[in-house]
């Protein structure tokens, strides 16, 4: 194998970019948590064997996938704190 098989296991390192990359499985909270400074540190600079090519790359593509996840629960949840920001100054505005 081109991997240490401690890195894909259930609490493995790179499990949650794993799934990202094949499974399109995770719930908001993993992509939350998942912390993807160090998942792309892990890909780059294996501790244990090097990794193949093709795994490396699916490893990529997962951390790419949770980044716009991260991005649009991001974007969505500024578009919720504008529209109450709206609604409070709308009803002010009402008020006068």
């Amino acid at each position: 194998m081109f991997y240490s098989e401690e890195l894909l296991q259930r609490s493995g390192p790179l499990a949650r970019v794993w799934l990202s990359a094949n499974m399109h499985k995770l719930s908001k909270t993993h992509v939350v948590q998942s912390n993807l400074p160090n998942s792309g540190d892990a890909i780059i600079r294996p501790n244990q064997a090097p990794l193949a090519l093709r795994l490396s790359g699916q490893l990529l593509l997962g951390v790419v996938r949770m980044y716009s996840r991260k991005a649009r629960y991001l974007l969505d949840d500024c578009n919720e704190a504008l529209l109450k920001i709206k609604m409070v100054c709308f009803a002010n505005s009402s008020l006068r």
